[in-house]
């Protein structure tokens, strides 16, 4: 049996105001982490916050340019996520990451609840429409 690479998850934490190459650093990191197969990454700008420089990082809506905090959150096998820690070297000159290492499990196929033993969910799905009525699904994991 092949032994696979354990999972790791990186935190980014940079500002709005980063830059590269005249785009958003976040939306650069983002872009080079999808274009090395990167399976997870989602960036999360934070509406407050205060890093190294102690100074408050609060969203003012009467500021054009606001300084905020963004996370970006990575998943992928060890191997990859390497990578893309090398690039982050020349991209970035000010920030921090955070390396932890994440236990992988597998979840079990979603089953959706039968509607014909749900009486108010079929009645649910009359009031609010065909459209909504997509939404509104509830599944359930089996075997829980």
């Amino acid at each position: 049996m092949q032994e696979k690479d354990p999972v790791l998850r990186i935190c980014i934490y940079l500002q709005t105001t980063d830059r590269y190459r005249g785009r958003s650093l976040y939306q650069a990191v983002v872009g080079k982490a999808k274009s090395l197969g990167i399976v997870r990454v989602a960036a999360l700008q934070g509406c407050m916050g205060y890093g190294g420089s102690d100074t408050w990082h609060v969203e003012q809506p009467w500021k054009l340019c606001q300084e905020l905090p963004v996370m970006i959150e990575v998943l992928d096998r060890e191997s990859r996520l390497w990578q893309l820690l090398n690039c982050l070297d020349d991209m970035c000159s000010d920030g921090m990451v955070t390396v932890e290492s994440v236990k992988e499990t597998d979840f079990k196929r979603l089953v959706p609840v039968a509607p014909a033993g749900r009486l108010w969910l079929n009645r649910l799905y009359r009031l609010l429409g065909c459209f909504k009525r997509r939404v509104c699904l509830i599944y359930l994991v089996s075997g829980v």
